[in-house]
């Protein structure tokens, strides 16, 4: 077997599967992963000391420790695919000499490689991993805000933060979240972020919600904001259309980015 992932990146996709199922089995794992069991047994044993999962009798299984947060590297390969094409479709909302907003999720990470086209565009964001990526494009203007950096984010967050959003406008807020719900809206799992979010929302003319279908029905800690808040939401062709449907009595203007065939595996 040949792995396509490196080390690093096949233990950010076990991560991903234990978040998914709660659960996985190591035969399991070492097939979906094109990889010897040993190799999957030497991940988990790696994961475990690092604190970010739970071995059980065996060897066999693990399941995730319930106060474990994921790292910036393991969000951002967190539902990759449905995050690529929910950004494609977010793009084509976007034109020239417009001025956006982009909250700092690794949704709106991917949602930046598709705006290095558009000439004179301005955007308006506190993610530092965003402003990085940005930087190489001259023909789009970059506007941050002040504040207190969150590592584990890569973000500036706090009240001045807040207030520095607030002095600015843009036509779009592109918003993202870690859960979505009938009866609680939209809700994160950080404060600072919920609260820099609430002003993004507040300083845009239009609210664009990029979710993939993973956080429909999943609840936050903090709540940001109601349905009719929203203008637009964005996911993905996995999505419970039921749901959809209930959304879109609410008001909200439901795209659905339809997801690519994934590739089948080469032989071992």
């Amino acid at each position: 077997m040949k792995s396509r992932l490196s080390p690093k990146q096949r233990r950010s996709r076990i991560l991903d599967f234990l978040f998914e199922r709660g659960s996985v089995v190591v035969s399991e794992l070492s097939e979906e992963l094109e990889v010897s069991e040993m190799s999957i047994r030497n991940d988990l044993n790696y994961l475990h000391e690092q604190g970010k999962l739970i071995r059980r009798h065996g060897g066999a299984a693990v399941t995730v420790q319930q106060n474990d947060e994921r790292t910036l590297s393991e969000k951002h390969l967190l539902n990759f695919r449905q995050k690529a094409a929910i950004c494609r479709r977010a793009a084509s909302l976007v034109s020239n000499n417009m001025p956006i907003v982009l909250d700092a999720g690794t949704t709106n990470e991917q949602l930046v490689r598709h705006l290095t086209n558009f000439s004179n565009l301005t955007v308006i964001t506190n993610g530092i991993n965003l402003i990085w990526s940005l930087l190489e494009h001259p023909s789009i203007q970059v506007y941050t805000v002040g504040g207190r950096v969150d590592s584990k984010s890569c973000s500036i967050v706090g009240e001045n933060a807040e207030n520095g959003f607030r002095t600015y406008k843009a036509q779009i807020g592109f918003l993202t979240a870690d859960g979505i719900s009938l009866d609680h809206g939209i809700t994160n799992n950080s404060q600072e972020a919920t609260n820099n979010s609430k002003v993004l929302i507040d300083i845009s003319m239009k609210r664009v919600l990029l979710a993939d279908s993973s956080k429909v029905q999943k609840l936050g800690a903090f709540h940001l904001c109601t349905w009719e808040q929203i203008d637009t939401w964005i996911t993905d062709s996995d999505v419970d259309h039921d749901f959809v449907q209930q959304i879109e009595r609410m008001g909200v203007n439901v795209l659905i980015a339809k997801l690519p065939r994934k590739q089948p595996r080469s032989g071992a």
